[in-house]
């Protein structure tokens, strides 16, 4: 994914990736080489989270036991599946692919939802605006609209510390404000607690500023879905003599609400 330029429209976004439509594996004979089989078998399993057996899994998908047995050994070595008593689920290792599958989908409804607003934004606001979402103990940037001339052009896909950014901080307030346990990396490599008065702060605001380095200061707010969970962070930033932090506070919040409105109702975004 690429950043361009729209020298008309004086700023710049990345592009949206297509998604790839992946068709159902046809179920066919015993006759199969292994790969299939095993491609089988893991869509099976798959589709049974609550555990199957071998002779289950032998007679929906008409292959020997034996054959069964020996692709699961091989599958619960590699941690594709799990083992409780002679009932197989889904591993650690599968379920971390549908993972960052889903993550890239909604990603991707993120982007192409969100980036007229956040033209909007950076329009009103006349600073580069980014959208941040977090992995793990990071934020990730999926867009960035940034003027032909920004002083500091945002990186699409760059990770950072959640901690490091108002993007990862409001984020992190807010989830913690739901109820989760949240930590965050700090020198060293050390897990620390993240600071409770300073979430509490950001959750009355509603906005997180930041000064990340000396003469740069950041704004984010949160965008929720429809379940009320911080899904994104829209997050402004320029050179502190640039920014009124009152003038960008308030077109931030329109911004999240117009966001929070825009995303779709049934969406399964992660918050």
């Amino acid at each position: 994914m690429g950043q361009y330029t729209l020298p008309k429209a004086g700023f710049a976004m990345s592009r949206s990736v297509e998604s790839t439509r992946v068709e159902d594996i046809p179920a066919t004979n015993a006759h199969d080489g292994s790969l299939c089989r095993a491609l089988r078998l893991m869509r099976e399993l798959s589709l049974r989270p609550a555990g199957v057996g071998v002779s289950e899994l032998s007679r929906r998908l008409d292959i020997p036991k034996p054959s069964v047995y020996r692709m699961l050994r091989t599958m619960r070595r590699l941690r594709f599946v799990r083992e409780v008593e002679h009932v197989y689920f889904p591993g650690e290792e599968l379920r971390s692919l549908a993972r960052a599958l889903t993550a890239r989908a909604d990603s991707r409804v993120l982007r192409e939802v969100l980036t007229p607003v956040m033209v909007d934004l950076h329009r009103e606001a006349g600073l580069p605006v980014k959208l941040t979402v977090l992995r793990g103990h990071d934020v990730v940037v999926l867009q960035a609209v940034h003027g032909v001339r920004a002083g500091e052009r945002p990186e699409v896909g760059r990770r950072m510390p959640a901690h490091s950014g108002a993007g990862g901080r409001v984020l992190l307030a807010f989830a913690a404000g739901e109820g989760h346990q949240v930590e965050h990396a700090v020198s060293g490599g050390h897990l620390d607690t993240a600071p409770p008065d300073r979430f509490d702060e950001i959750r009355r605001s509603g906005v997180s500023v930041e000064r990340p380095r000396p003469g740069w200061t950041e704004l984010a707010a949160p965008v929720f879905d429809h379940l009320r969970r911080p899904v994104a962070a829209l997050v402004v930033s320029g050179p502190t003599r640039a920014v009124n932090v009152s003038d960008a506070t308030m077109a931030l919040r329109r911004a999240a609400f117009e966001a929070a409105r825009l995303l779709p109702a049934g969406s399964e975004l992660p918050g």
